[in-house]
C-alpha cells in the first residue's frame, strides 16, 4: 500500500495566515511530514508532494500521486475564514459518492473521537461527516482522495493550538491510525519508556505535569512560559521554539 500525503501551499504560496503570522503552509508541511513517518513506522510506504518548503503546483500534485499508484491521497491544510469566530475540523472529498467516500469518515471519526474539545464541521446537505468540494486535488487524483482542514488559522485560539506540536504529533497520530485501522493494517503501540519518572512542576497556584528522565526535568514549554507570562511561538520551518515577554 502507497498513501500520498500533500502538504498544502508552499513556496511563494502561504496559504491562509493567521492573526500572529502563522502560515497554513509550515502548519502542512509540519504535519504531513509526521503523517509519513508514523505511517512508515506501520510499514507504510508514502510518498510526499514536497518535503520542503517549495510551491507545487495543484496538477504536479496529481501527477505525483497519480505516477506511483498511489492507494490513498490525503492532502493537509488549515481553513480560514474572515471571522475570527469560525472554528473546527473537516473532512473533505469530492461532489457525489465517490470511492473516497467511506476512507474519508473514516478519518472524520477518529479525528471526531481524538479532539472532543473541537468542532467537526459536517456537511449539512446530507448529514455525511465528510463535506464535498470541487477541490482539484480531489477531482484530478486516481486514487480515493481527501482533504483535511485541521483547524481554523484565522481564530486566535486555533491558531495557537495549530502552532503547538504536540497537537501536531497528536493529529498526525490520530490520521496515521484512521488510516491503518481503515486499510486494515495493525499500528505499532508505543511503550512508555520505564526510565521515565512521572512528576509535577509547581509554580505559584499553577501545577504542570511533567516527567523526569535520566535526572533532568521535562514540563510542555508552552505550559510553563503562559504561567511565566510569556508568549510562545513556534515555526515548523525552521523547528524552533521562540519566547517573548507580553
Amino acid at each position: 500500500m502507497i498513501v500520498c500525503i500533500d502538504p498544502g501551499h508552499g513556496g511563494t504560496d502561504p496559504g491562509a495566515v493567521g492573526p500572529t503570522g502563522t502560515r497554513e503552509k509550515d502548519i502542512a508541511l509540519a504535519v504531513s511530514k509526521k503523517v509519513a513517518e508514523k505511517l512508515q513506522n506501520a510499514g507504510v510506504a508514502t510518498k510526499l508532494t514536497r518535503t520542503t518548503d517549495i510551491f507545487v503546483n495543484l496538477q504536479q500534485r496529481c501527477d505525483i500521486s497519480n505516477s506511483f499508484n498511489t492507494d490513498y491521497f490525503v492532502s493537509i491544510h488549515c481553513n480560514s475564514a474572515a471571522n475570527s469566530v469560525a472554528k473546527g475540523m473537516e473532512v473533505y472529498t469530492s461532489r457525489g459518492q465517490t470511492k473516497a467516500d467511506p476512507f474519508a469518515e473514516a478519518i472524520a471519526n477518529e479525528l471526531q473521537k481524538s479532539f472532543t474539545n473541537l468542532t467537526l464541521r459536517t456537511d449539512l446537505t446530507d448529514k455525511d461527516k465528510d463535506k464535498e468540494a470541487g477541490y482539484y486535488v480531489l477531482v484530478h487524483t486516481k486514487a480515493p482522495a481527501t482533504l483535511i482542514e485541521l483547524a481554523f488559522i484565522s481564530n486566535p485560539e486555533e491558531e495557537k493550538m495549530l502552532q503547538d506540536s504536540s497537537y501536531q504529533d497528536k493529529v498526525a497520530t490520530t490520521i496515521v491510525n484512521a488510516i491503518c485501522k481503515y486499510a486494515g493494517i495493525a499500528v505499532k503501540q508505543v511503550k512508555e519508556d520505564d526510565d521515565v519518572t512521572k512528576t509535577k512542576i509547581i509554580f505559584g497556584n499553577t501545577q504542570l505535569d511533567g516527567f523526569i528522565k535520566d535526572g533532568t526535568s521535562y514540563v510542555e514549554v508552552r505550559k510553563l512560559a503562559e504561567a511565566l507570562g510569556l508568549n510562545v511561538v513556534w515555526n515548523s520551518a525552521t523547528g524552533t521554539v521562540t519566547l517573548t515577554k507580553k
